[in-house]
């Protein structure tokens, strides 16, 4: 990596632990986790200026993929980790109980990628284990809640303002987001990865759970699914 990509991502690395820290207040992992978000936006909007201004941004894009346990809730987590990162997502059915989850887009962006969803997945399954141990019905219902509620703060993150920017930076960021998932997509096309969309067949076992699971995904910090290959294919 390059000397300023190191220096990006060893302060991002220093945020994300202040996230996982058992001893941080709720209200100083949102700061952290929103210092992430802030951190990338610029360093990606930087790049962005470089190019257009004709130069080498020495950024390449590029795939990280990692394996965790299969379920609906976690790709919905990863979707939009992805999307508040910069990445485009995908996933890949494996044949025992993990999936094979993919980040595409900047090294910055996917790394952070990589390295937040395995801590959201343990921290929510840690939550729905406590408060529930023996109750599977109770824990489904909690972590698709908590899931979606991860989703939707996500985008809203996307929409809002980048901290300490000028006024005007939301449209750009805005602007930016679109162009880096045409650039993420056409990476994939140029490696020959074809994407298939995917129906959810999830199915509601009741409401208990859902008020905690969505109050959980709130204090965090922080439908239709695609799957990846080299060919189409119909998961089951």
């Amino acid at each position: 990596m390059s000397d300023d990509l190191d220096r990006v991502m060893a302060r991002i690395r220093k945020m994300l632990a202040l996230t996982n820290d058992a001893a941080a207040t709720e209200g100083e992992r949102d700061t952290a986790m929103r210092m992430v978000q802030a951190t990338l936006a610029k360093h990606n909007l930087d790049l962005a200026n470089v190019e257009a201004s004709g130069g080498a941004a020495g950024e390449a894009r590029h795939e990280d993929k990692l394996e965790v346990r299969g379920s609906p809730w976690v790709r919905r987590v990863a979707h939009g980790v992805g999307k508040l990162f910069f990445c485009k997502y995908y996933y890949q059915k494996g044949r025992g109980k993990s999936d094979t989850h993919c980040f595409v887009g900047r090294l910055s962006n996917t790394q952070t990628a990589k390295e937040m969803l395995p801590w959201l997945v343990k921290a929510l399954r840690a939550e729905a284990y406590r408060l529930a141990p023996k109750d599977g019905a109770f824990r489904t219902t909690f972590l698709k809640a908590a899931a979606q509620r991860i989703f939707d703060r996500c985008e809203a993150l996307i929409k809002e303002p980048v901290a300490e920017a000028v006024p005007g930076t939301a449209v750009v960021l805005a602007s930016y987001y679109r162009t880096e998932m045409d650039a993420n997509l056409a990476f994939l096309k140029d490696q020959g990865t074809k994407l298939s969309t995917k129906i959810s067949r999830e199915r509601h076992v009741g409401l208990a759970g859902y008020a905690e699971g969505t109050a959980f995904g709130s204090s965090i910090n922080l439908s239709r699914q695609l799957s990846g290959g080299s060919k189409p294919r119909r998961l089951t």
